[in-house]
């Protein structure tokens, strides 16, 4: 098991069978977004599973933010933020097979507020 700070390429001595994130890729920008997936997807054994649930673009908070990219918003604190859809990962989900991909994803604080929308994820290397 390791944890890691995603903003650094990520440094490992072994392969994983399973790689889970959740709602931790949306801080970064589309180069290391894109880096980070490759990176998760060379961390994993063959056959290996990554498994994450991410922000989606149906998010109600959404509205409230700048858009300052594509998938890419500010919000009101001045933190940026990436929003997925079910289309933008599979450009980051390149090389592998797709198990699992919808946005019917929600956490026990969105079930409270009746958002339902995180885009889950799960992908198997090939």
């Amino acid at each position: 098991m390791g944890v890691f700070d995603l903003k650094n390429p990520l440094t490992y001595n072994e392969e994983f069978d399973v790689v889970y994130s959740h709602l931790s890729l949306h801080f970064f920008d589309e180069s290391r977004t894109e880096a980070l997936f490759q990176e998760i997807f060379k961390a994993s054994k063959p056959n290996g599973i990554f498994a994450t649930i991410l922000n989606s673009t149906i998010d109600p908070e959404i509205q409230t933010f700048q858009k300052i990219g594509e998938y890419f918003y500010l919000d009101p604190d001045g933190q940026s933020k990436r929003y997925f859809s079910t289309e933008s990962i599979l450009k980051y989900a390149k090389n592998c097979k797709i198990l699992l991909l919808d946005d019917k994803g929600e956490t026990w604080k969105d079930k409270i507020k009746g958002v339902h929308g995180l885009i889950r994820f799960v992908g198997q290397k090939i």
